[in-house]
């Protein structure tokens, strides 16, 4: 080989060799540009400092429909370096937005996360209840002896939302406070107004009053007789001044005679006497009398009786009246149902019920099917008096309930008589016509209309034997010395004698 060639040969082993070279050295320096950039970065991670703890400024509350609260994270150390992530496990009841505002959808409980970027977690539980629609107290005015208390109970509408917070507050703390649970404690004399508040705004208030314990009570009355049906208003006043408008409870001693309602009006129920009580949460009291009675007045043949049960006007048909010769003896107990029925506003007179419409109706309706007498009924027209039974059957059949009893005990008849006259419905009884003190009634077996008692206990009758009034005997002395039970065959349709003539009906 030449020496150019071997010269040239040389030449091309060193431009490879400066390739290689070259190529190692971009190599070497990419490797270590490479080793660099990864140095730093991790030098930068290590220099971030990730937090150790997370906690929230709120662990629970509870929230309203569509209301709103803002949520905090606190981490420590402060100086981390992290996102906070806002997540809710249920956002049908509360949803939250990426900055921990939580707004609440629908009546529930919810769970609102705060997550760091290193997994470390706070929660605030969301109760979300229905909004309040309204609120009332159990009292709405209150009285209170200084230093005394007392507990208001809320009641919040819709059941739904029943759980929500009520605020309590005094208007004036300087007479009665007021605690979180509703409890009123009275400070001093006068007058505030204790305010229950849904945080919603709804409101309820009570006006509450302090005053001092009475030492007396004085009524506006102390006896009054009323007429039933009929009221009074009693009014009580207390000394001293500073227990001016105290609580008074009202109170009847018997209710069936006279009731009385929380402002002391009183109303007149049944006959009799009661006695109306004013008192004060002490102890101090003051009554008053009440005596209920009938009201009745007299016109011509008419008599009109007021009483708890309303008003009744009976027409005083007489048995003289009709020209029948047997029926002038013997006609009071047709006459005596004649008048009864007057009173249920039936315009049937004596004769209509002998002869007429009622009879015929009683023998086809009430005898054929229940009684099976109806032509020895219709004769028994003709000849005597109907019984107590058959007087009995002729009102049930004009429609007019009544009680029909022929033998009793004495004491035990005048005690269901008077009581049921209190009602203000009549008695029909049969009568004797016995001497007592002096005076006789009427016929050995006469019928009279007892249609109440006035205020002597004197009994209010009319008699069919002359269609006259009558006030002269005491209800006792007429039922004790003068009514008489029947003895024998009471259950005949007609009266034979005096064993089937006694009894009483009575009425309604």
């Amino acid at each position: 080989m030449s020496e150019e060639g071997i010269m040239e040969k040389n030449v091309m082993k060193k431009r490879r060799a400066g390739r290689v070279l070259c190529a190692f050295l971009i190599g070497f320096l990419l490797c270590i540009s490479c080793m660099n950039v990864r140095s730093v970065r991790t030098y930068a991670e290590d220099a971030k400092q990730l937090p150790e703890t997370i906690t929230l400024d709120q662990k629970e509350v509870t929230l309203f429909r569509k209301q709103k609260i803002q949520l905090s994270a606190l981490i420590s150390p402060e100086s981390s370096d992290t996102v906070i992530r806002w997540s809710s496990k249920n956002e049908k009841v509360a949803r939250v937005n990426s900055k921990g505002k939580v707004t609440a959808a629908g009546r529930g409980t919810a769970r609102i996360i705060a997550e760091t970027d290193n997994g470390l977690r706070a929660v605030c539980r969301v109760h979300v209840l229905e909004l309040p629609g309204s609120i009332t107290l159990d009292k709405t005015s209150l009285t209170l002896f200084k230093g005394k208390t007392a507990v208001l109970s809320a009641k919040i509408l819709p059941k739904e939302a029943a759980a929500a917070e009520v605020q309590w507050v005094s208007r004036d703390e300087k007479v009665a406070k007021v605690s979180a649970s509703g409890k009123v404690t009275a400070v001093n004399y006068g007058t505030t107004k204790i305010i229950a508040k849904t945080l919603n705004g709804k409101k309820a208030v009570c006006q509450v009053r302090v005053t001092a314990p009475p030492q007396k009570i004085t009524l506006n009355r102390t006896s009054v007789s009323l007429v039933q049906g009929n009221s009074v208003n009693l009014r009580a006043s207390v000394t001293p001044q500073k227990a001016a408008g105290a609580s008074i409870k009202w109170a009847s001693s018997n209710t069936k005679v006279a009731e009385v309602d929380a402002s002391g009006k009183v109303t007149a129920r049944a006959q009799g006497t009661a006695v109306i009580v004013a008192a004060a949460e002490n102890g101090v009291k003051a009554a008053c009398i009440v005596k209920s009675v009938m009201q009745y007045k007299i016109s011509g043949k008419t008599l009109t009786i007021s009483s708890a049960e309303g008003t009744k006007t009976y027409y005083a048909y007489s048995q003289r009246a009709y020209g029948y010769g047997w029926y002038r003896s013997h006609g009071c107990v047709t006459t005596a149902v004649a008048i009864v029925a007057s009173s249920y506003g039936k315009s049937y007179t004596p004769k209509d019920i002998h002869e007429g419409p009622v009879s015929a109706v009683y023998s086809e309706r009430y005898a054929v099917t229940k009684m099976g007498e109806a032509a020895e009924l219709l004769k028994s027209y003709g000849k005597t008096a109907i019984s107590v039974r058959t007087a009995s059957a002729i009102l049930k059949n004009m429609g007019i309930e009544n009680k029909a009893v022929y033998s009793y005990d004495r004491a035990e008849a005048l005690k269901e008589i008077r009581e049921h006259l209190k009602t203000g419905k009549p008695v029909i009884i049969k009568a004797n016509n016995n001497v007592y003190n002096g005076r006789q009634l009427g016929n050995p077996h006469h019928a009279i209309v007892v249609v109440g008692v006035d205020g002597t206990d004197h009994a209010i009758c009319i008699s069919p034997g002359s269609s006259t009034f009558m006030t002269s005997y005491t209800l006792s002395t007429l039922l004790y010395h003068h009514m008489t039970p029947a003895s024998g065959n009471y259950m005949t349709p007609y009266m034979t004698d005096l064993q089937t003539a006694g009894g009483y009906i009575l009425i309604g």
